[in-house]
């Protein structure tokens, strides 16, 4: 028993760890995910980013659990949606390589599950400077004009604000109108360098308590007094 309740509580800590703008604390988070179990992992990633029903199916951090599975979404996309979520020709060797790097530093990926399989991904990539983020989307053709699309970019965004991010920027090629308009949906800034679109979002920042606040809360013993 006294072993679950630490577990609980580091499980809670790193939870915040992993939301909090402090890059010692999502170094933390990396350093203590990246060598647990998957089994934690999972726990962890689902503490910190909870399912979020939509449709038949859901919403849900991908682990490197998923790695296969996130590999077969993106070998099934027909060869127009693969140049523009790569805004190149990317072949089947390119996309093993790109899934095999895709779980790195500061990478979160969320992904949408159906029927066992993953039909549309959300990335949010953060850049050398914690507060600037990149974010790229792909959803599988025969699973679009279904609202997914801006599902997934609000659960970016949350995250988004949570990790401190100040702003998100989105790469894509000029015939990309569906990722442009998700953009725009989210007032995006939009510019064109070089016959690339380029979108700038700022995910607005919440009032809500410090992460060190709701951490302490998290962790009191139920029933335990309240300084006033």
């Amino acid at each position: 028993m006294q072993n679950s309740k630490v577990s609980h509580q580091l499980q809670v800590y790193l939870t915040y760890a992993r939301n909090a703008a402090t890059p010692a604390l999502q170094k933390l988070w990396v350093l203590v995910t990246r060598h647990a179990s998957p089994r934690f992992q999972s726990k962890i990633q689902s503490a910190a980013f909870p399912v979020v029903p939509f449709g038949s199916g859901e919403i849900r951090v991908l682990t490197e659990t998923g790695k296969a599975m996130f590999q077969d979404h993106l070998m099934r996309l027909d060869p127009e949606t693969r140049r523009s979520r790569f805004a190149m020709h990317a072949t089947d060797t390119f996309l093993q390589g790109y899934v095999e790097t895709s779980f790195t530093l500061n990478t979160l990926i969320f992904a949408y599950f159906e029927d066992g399989l993953v039909r549309a991904t959300a990335e949010l990539r953060s850049l050398d400077d914690l507060e600037l983020a990149e974010a790229a989307f792909c959803v599988e053709k025969d699973w679009r004009r279904s609202g997914l699309a801006t599902a997934l970019m609000t659960s970016v965004l949350k995250a988004a604000r949570g990790r401190g991010v100040r702003h998100i920027y989105i790469n894509c090629l000029a015939t990309n109108r569906h990722m442009q308009a998700l953009a725009r949906k989210f007032s995006a800034e939009m510019t064109f360098e070089a016959g690339d679109v380029i979108g700038r979002l700022v995910p607005l920042h919440e009032e809500r308590p410090s992460w060190l606040s709701q951490l302490t809360e998290r962790l009191r013993p139920q029933g335990a007094a309240t300084s006033s």
